[in-house]
């Protein structure tokens, strides 16, 4: 693995530090200690000394002279440094928030890979269906699928995106990337369900560090053949570079486009997953800079709980030899914060020019069955009124008979597909018109719908569903 964390045996605190006010001498030993870590292991040696020095000599001038609480005095450590250099990988550590991390990287037991950013970021290194009437229970089940895979693998979203019913799009988000074995098999599975999708997307907004694991097998699920990545400086001068493995996932999505979308909250780890994938061409990024983590950091222990992050490498492009520290990694594509998955798939609808391909009739159709979706998965029963004909007619799953007009939409503005944004999935296929009439399937989450229409002077209305539960093979 490429980051590095050498750690030491955790200090004995008989007394929760927070408690009290930290001495002079205390502080004194503190600053040495990280003062001597800092020359010892951060990956620019000219920095590290101008680190330490400005310690030394804040210590000197008396800044540490009189007893102060640990917030702040982590805050004035902070700040010293920032001051010599920002670096967002690079700061002193609170006892509660650095006893989480050694726990989580094992410091108690020795070294241990492992870290990332000094915020504190990461603890590891660099639906509805037409006539269903059990709405509650499946999003119960959803939301504990969605928290288990929070916990394990670091996701918090998986989906299939069909917002334009014309494109099949591969959507996971992440929090952190987990590098664990467990993790990677869930996320090999996921990838292996999207083998079929016209693209992936990668959400990276809110994803904030995570492990280089992770980093190497997403990417190694992408490339065909061995690619290199990115390479890694580290303080003895030495180059560690980061290539993909050969798998069967990265045979079969090695041709399937992916975007990943980054914020200024994307950061280290998560960074070096979108630095690579753009560097090498395989990915395009769109939203906002990212955070700018571009060193990987270790984490070693300090007198009275007290934990120091460290930058112990310098990630950067080898064919460019840049990198993203500070100045965060630019997208290809701006998008305005909080519009990036909307502006994402219409995007991605615009670049394929299917609307373009269409007839005048399949384009009017495609229209209606757009506004049926869009009106069923948000209970607007006042659009769909205009959409179905007078003679309107569904059958529907879990439903004995035929319903009419107004019984289908008294069961719209109950809002039985009322759902999350994001599942507002729908599939429109096999478009078939014929002088005033027309025929089309639409796929809603879990029904097949065999709609047929009919011309009025308003245009193309929706006179019949037949509606079924999708095959799960």
């Amino acid at each position: 693995m490429f980051l590095i964390a050498a750690a030491l045996a955790l200090s004995a605190q008989t007394e929760p530090v927070e408690t009290h006010l930290i001495s002079s001498a205390n502080q004194t030993e503190i600053i040495h200690d990280f003062s001597a870590l800092l020359r010892d292991h951060y990956v620019l040696p000219d920095r590290a000394n101008a680190y330490a020095d400005a310690l030394e000599r804040a210590l000197i001038e008396g800044e540490f002279s009189a007893p102060v609480a640990p917030a702040s005095f982590v805050a004035h450590i902070n700040a010293t440094l920032q001051a010599v250099a920002p670096d967002r990988h690079l700061g002193l550590l609170a006892p509660e928030r650095f006893s989480v991390i050694a726990a989580d990287v094992g410091i108690e037991n020795g070294p241990e890979t492992g870290g990332e950013d000094a915020d504190g970021h990461t603890r590891r290194a660099h639906h509805g269906d037409i006539g269903t009437g059990n709405t509650s229970d499946r999003r119960d089940r959803e939301a504990a699928g969605a928290e288990a895979l929070r916990q394990i693998a670091g996701v918090t979203r998986v989906s299939e995106i069909s917002r334009d019913g014309l494109h099949q799009i591969g959507y996971i988000a992440f929090e952190r990337l987990i590098g664990s074995d467990r993790s990677r098999q869930i996320l090999t599975s996921i990838l292996s369900t999207f083998t079929e999708s016209d693209r992936l997307l990668l959400d990276l907004r809110e994803c904030r560090g995570g492990d280089v694991d992770a980093v190497t097998h997403l990417s190694s699920a992408l490339f065909a053949h061995p690619t290199h990545l990115v390479s890694t400086t580290v303080r003895d001068g030495d180059i560690e570079e980061r290539w993909t493995e050969s798998t069967s996932l990265g045979e079969a999505l090695a041709d399937t486009p992916v975007d990943i979308l980054i914020s200024e909250r994307t950061f280290s780890a998560c960074e070096s997953l979108a630095f690579g994938l753009q560097a090498t061409g395989r990915a395009r990024l769109l939203g906002q800079n990212s955070g700018g983590g571009g060193h990987m950091n270790g984490f070693y222990a300090l007198p009275l709980g007290f934990g120091a992050s460290i930058s112990v490498g310098r990630t950067f492009d080898p064919r460019t030899d840049e990198g993203w520290e500070i100045a965060g990694i630019v997208p290809e594509v701006p998008l305005p914060e909080n519009h990036e998955l909307y502006e994402t798939t219409q995007l991605i609808l615009a670049e394929s020019h299917r609307l373009d391909d269409m007839s005048g009739d399949e384009r009017s159709i495609y229209d209606t069955l757009q506004s049926f979706s869009e009106a069923w998965y948000s209970a607007d029963d006042s659009t769909m009124s205009r959409l179905l004909a007078e003679d309107y007619s569904a059958t529907l799953p879990d439903r004995a008979g035929h319903l009419d007009r107004s019984a289908f939409l008294d069961i719209v503005a109950d809002g039985e597909g009322v759902l999350p944004q994001l599942y507002h999935n729908r599939m429109i296929r096999d478009v078939d018109a014929r002088g005033d009439t027309a025929t089309a399937r639409l796929v809603l989450r879990e029904t097949t719908n065999a709609v047929r229409l009919s011309r009025s002077p308003e245009g193309w209305q929706i006179s019949e569903i037949l509606s079924r539960r999708k095959s799960r093979g």
